[in-house]
C-alpha cells in the first residue's frame, strides 16, 4: 500500500521547472561548487536557515546533476515518502489500528493535498526531511512509553528519539516541533496516562536530552547569525488565525487552490464556498464522532494534541504558509485512522451492507485528497513551464550580448497578479523568476553581469568600471521582454 500511494503521488510528478524561491539556494550552491567552497557553503547561513544538512544536499545536487534536472530531488523526496509511510505502519501498530484503519491513513498521509509543495518544489524536500526525523523520533518515544522492550532495547529509545532530532534540526529548524511533541508525551504519560515508573522515567530522559539539544541548536543558530527578521518575526497574537489556517486547510476535502481564494471573495464562487465549508464540516463531525466513540479515545485526544504542538515553532510566526502544515499531517491521518476504527465499532462491520458502506465512504474521502493533490501538482507543472518559457526568452534575447556588458533587469517585482495563489499557480515574471539575479544568472552569457534593478544604485556606486561600459536593460514590465542599450552606467 505504501508503494502504491506514493505511485500515485509521484506519477508524472518527475521533469518539473524551477519557479518562485527554487532559485535562490540552487545559485547559492552552484556558485559553491564553482569555487570548491563545499565546508564554507554548508556552514554559512542561507536566508533565513542555518542548515547545514539541507545545504550539503543541495551542493551535492549541483555538483552531480546541476540546476536544471529534479531526478536526484524527486528521487530522495520519494524514498523519504515511503519511509514516512513505514513509520506510520510502525505507529498504527502499536496503536493496534486495525489493517483497514492502516491503509485508509496511508492513503490520507501519502495523498493529502497539502503535501504538494513539499512533494514538487525544488528546495522544499528539506521540509519533508524534517518533518520525517520529527515523526519518527516522536514515534519511537510512544514506543519507549507503552511498548514492551528489556533494559537494552529501552536504552536504545532514549538514543535513537535524540540522534534522529539532532539530524531534523541540521536539515531544518522546523525540527524544533519533536521537542514539542515530547514535552506532549512526557506530561501526558505522567498526568493523563500515568505509566509504571521506569517507563515514565525513559521519556523525561528523553525530554531532557532533546531540551538541551534544542537550546544549544538555537544558540549555534544565533552565532551563525540568524535570528527571526522580517517577515518570520514572533507574533503571539498570530497563533489563533495560523492554526485555523493550518487545521482549516488539513480539514478541507479539497484543494485550497479553489477553496482559499473563493473564501476571501465568497461572492465570485458562492459553490465553490458552500462545498468547501459543508466538506470541511462532514470531515470535523465524522473525525469527532469516530475518534470519541473509539475505545481509543483518549489516545485520539494525545494524538490531536500532538498535531497541535507540532505545528511550534512556525504557529508563532507573523507569516506562514501551507506548507507549514505539513508537519501535523502525520497525525491527521493517524487520527483519520482512528476515526475509520470508531466508526466500525459504531456500525457493526459484521454486517455487510455497513462495512461496504464505511469502505466506500474512507475510499471517496482519499479519492477527492489524492484528486486535489493532483490539481496542485499540475498547477506547480504549468507554472514552472511559464517560468522555463521566460528563461529562454531572456536567454535568446541577451544570448549575443558581449562579455564585461552589464544588464540592469527591470519588472521582476515579487508581485502576485489576480488569481494567482500560493506556490501552486503563479503567472508575473517576478513572482515566475523570484531572486531574479539567481534565476537569470543560469542563463545568461559568460561575463556579463545581471543586476536587478533595485540592487543597480548600490552596484552603479560600486563598480570600478568607467561609465562608458556597454550596459543594457532587460525590461519584463507588462510580461513581455525588451532588451535594450543603454548609453550610461548611472543609476
Amino acid at each position: 500500500m505504501a508503494a502504491f500511494v506514493t505511485a500515485v503521488a509521484f506519477w508524472r510528478g518527475f521533469g518539473l521547472f524551477r519557479f518562485y524561491d527554487d532559485w535562490y539556494f540552487a545559485r547559492e550552491a552552484d556558485q559553491a561548487v564553482r569555487d570548491h567552497a563545499f565546508v564554507p557553503f554548508i556552514f554559512t547561513p542561507a536566508a533565513q536557515h542555518w542548515s547545514p544538512l539541507w545545504q550539503a544536499f543541495d551542493y551535492f545536487n549541483a555538483w552531480t546533476i546541476g540546476w536544471r534536472s529534479d531526478a536526484l530531488i524527486r528521487s530522495a523526496i520519494v524514498v523519504m515518502v515511503v519511509v514516512g509511510l513505514l513509520v506510520f505502519v510502525r505507529l498504527a501498530a502499536q496503536l493496534k489500528l486495525s489493517t483497514g484503519a492502516t491503509v485508509m491513513g496511508l492513503g490520507v498521509l501519502g495523498l493529502h493535498h497539502l503535501n504538494a509543495t513539499a512533494y514538487y518544489s525544488f528546495d522544499c524536500y528539506s521540509q519533508i526531511a524534517a518533518d520525517l526525523c520529527t515523526w519518527s523520533s516522536l514515534t519511537l518515544v510512544l514506543v519507549a512509553a507503552t511498548g514492551d522492550g528489556d533494559a537494552r532495547r529501552r536504552r536504545s529509545h532514549v538514543i535513537a528519539p535524540v540522534l534522529l532530532f539532532v539530524a531534523g534540526l541540521l536539515v531544518k529548524e522546523q525540527a524544533l516541533a519533536a521537542l514539542a511533541g515530547a514535552t506532549v508525551m512526557a506530561v501526558w504519560f505522567t498526568i493523563v496516562e500515568p505509566v509504571d515508573v521506569e517507563r515514565r522515567r525513559t521519556v523525561w530522559s528523553i525530554w531532557v536530552v532533546m531540551l538541551a539539544v534544542g537550546v544549544t541548536f538555537t544558540l549555534l543558530r544565533l552565532m551563525a547569525g540568524r535570528w527571526l527578521a522580517q517577515p518570520y518575526q514572533l507574533c503571539l497574537t498570530c497563533v489563533p488565525g495560523n492554526l485555523g489556517l493550518f487545521l482549516g486547510a488539513l480539514a478541507l476535502p479539497l484543494t485550497t487552490v479553489y477553496a482559499y481564494p473563493a473564501i476571501v471573495n465568497p461572492s465570485s464562487a458562492v459553490s465553490t464556498v458552500a462545498f468547501a465549508a459543508l466538506g470541511a464540516s462532514v470531515v470535523c463531525v465524522m473525525l469527532g464522532l469516530g475518534a470519541a466513540t473509539s475505545e481509543r479515545g483518549r489516545r485520539a485526544a494525545l494524538v490531536f494534541a500532538l498535531a497541535i504542538a507540532t505545528l511550534f515553532p512556525t504557529v508563532t510566526l507573523a507569516r506562514v504558509g501551507e506548507l507549514h502544515a505539513h508537519t501535523a499531517v502525520f497525525w491527521y491521518a493517524v487520527i483519520v485512522a482512528m476515526a475509520f476504527d470508531g466508526w466500525a465499532e459504531r456500525v457493526h462491520v459484521e454486517r455487510r451492507r455497513a462495512r461496504l458502506l464505511l469502505a466506500g465512504v474512507a475510499t471517496l474521502y482519499v479519492v477527492l485528497l489524492a484528486t486535489s493533490l493532483r490539481i496542485n501538482l499540475n498547477e506547480m507543472r504549468v507554472t514552472g513551464e511559464r517560468a522555463a518559457s521566460l528563461l529562454t526568452t531572456f536567454r535568446a534575447a541577451v544570448r549575443d550580448l558581449p562579455a564585461g556588458s552589464a544588464v540592469l533587469v527591470r519588472g521582476l517585482e515579487n508581485v502576485k497578479a489576480p488569481g494567482d495563489y500560493s506556490l501552486y499557480r503563479l503567472t508575473t515574471p517576478g513572482m515566475l523568476l523570484y531572486e531574479g539575479n539567481a534565476s537569470l544568472q543560469f542563463v545568461s552569457p559568460e561575463g556579463v553581469t545581471i543586476v536587478d534593478e533595485i540592487d543597480w544604485a548600490d552596484y552603479a556606486a560600486a563598480t570600478s568600471r568607467p561609465s562608458a561600459s556597454r550596459t543594457f536593460v532587460a525590461d519584463f514590465t507588462g510580461g513581455a521582454l525588451s532588451v535594450h542599450e543603454r548609453p550610461m552606467l548611472v543609476p
